[in-house]
């Protein structure tokens, strides 16, 4: 509970979904991505980690009400 009152700090005033998004950033995202790529190349598989660049990431974070 202190460790989501910290992430969200400063963010009092976004809307639900934007902390939602601000919660999926530094938890479960960060997660899968590094999980996905290490576990994808322990096996030998290829796979396609979705597109996530800096640039798309402010883009849809900035167009969210």
């Amino acid at each position: 509970n202190d460790k989501i009152h910290q992430l969200l700090a400063g963010y009092e005033n976004e809307s639900n979904l934007k902390k939602a998004m601000i919660l999926d950033l530094s938890g479960f995202l960060a997660h899968n991505f590094s999980v996905a790529d290490k576990s994808s190349m322990q096996e030998s598989i290829e796979v396609r980690v979705p597109l996530a660049t800096r640039k798309l990431f402010d883009f849809s974070f900035n167009i969210v009400i």
